[in-house]
């Protein structure tokens, strides 16, 4: 998009890439015994004044309890880092009907109608779930300005599960199909676990855990994780994309640099938050030397 009445400085492929994690949020698992997360202490003020004084309870709880990281070996192509995990499983206690859909669904952009077809009859149920987390799409996506106005957002297109050899799709059902593996461990079947298998509304046809029923689910309930990178790519500057050189100075542009993790020049093999720390760090000591007496 472009406007005619902002000035151009330098014409540089700001956003013209994006690359994001996203996440499947429906691989749900009941288990025979109360020891998930429980919706009832929420309901008590005591909760609240708990963690308040002393930093503990229901309140505390970690949506993560497990993490694991893997490589399903399907889609090694779209994968920057050879041998680096394509897949995140995220193990929580829990799952959208954990808060009743108070919160949840409306983080996850869950229609209400869907929630009540897919998640209410397991409202008060002993039910945790595993969330696999794309780590390296070949899907690109792409933002750009809304208005001159620097108050408004901008506008994003994710452009999810747009890749043509469709590897970012066969990398999700690779994930389900190890965290079925998973699931039949003697260590979880103590419990009983056992797959929510209601069917998605639209995808009934193609038979509940046929490899078509699980693209289907994929492209009908998708959830980012808000890893959003690589609008302002870094590289030389004989790459078309790059928006930053080495030291995070904005090509073309006199005393501007950005140091986030919209620089990454590639997808992160994990939540980008240690990243986004380097990243200011290395910012800083370049100001330190840079401006140090």
């Amino acid at each position: 998009m472009l406007f005619s009445d902002i000035p151009v400085i330098k014409d540089l492929p700001v956003g013209k890439i994006m690359y994001d994690h996203l996440f499947f949020p429906n691989l749900a698992f009941t288990v025979n015994k109360p020891i998930t997360l429980n919706v009832l202490p929420y309901l008590h003020p005591e909760t609240y004044l708990d963690y308040a004084k002393y930093g503990s309870g229901t309140v505390g709880y970690c949506l993560a309890e497990v993490m694991q990281y893997i490589n399903v070996n399907v889609t090694n192509s779209s994968n920057p880092h050879p041998g680096a995990a394509d897949i995140e499983l995220m193990v929580t206690g829990g799952s959208v009907v954990s808060d009743l859909g108070f919160w949840s669904r409306r983080y996850l952009n869950i229609p209400q109608k869907l929630y009540d077809t897919l998640w209410k009859p397991f409202e008060f149920v002993p039910i945790f779930m595993v969330v696999p987390v794309l780590l390296h799409p070949k899907s690109k996506g792409y933002m750009t300005l809304l208005s001159k106005d620097p108050k408004e957002s901008p506008l994003f297109f994710p452009n999810y599960f747009s890749d043509p050899e469709n590897h970012d799709i066969n990398t999700f059902i690779g994930s389900i199909r190890e965290t079925q593996r998973i699931i039949k461990s003697p260590a979880l079947q103590k419990y009983g676990a056992k797959i929510v298998d209601i069917p998605i509304p639209g995808c009934e046809k193609h038979g509940f855990d046929t490899d078509e029923y699980w693209e289907c689910s994929l492209r009908t309930i998708m959830s980012s994780i808000y890893h959003q990178t690589t609008t302002c790519k870094m590289g030389p500057n004989t790459d078309p994309e790059a928006v930053v050189n080495p030291k995070l100075q904005v090509y073309g542009v006199k005393n501007l640099r950005v140091a986030d993790v919209s620089i990454a020049p590639d997808t992160i093999s994990g939540h980008p938050m240690a990243t986004a720390y380097m990243i200011g760090e290395k910012m800083s000591d370049i100001l330190k030397a840079l401006y140090s007496l």
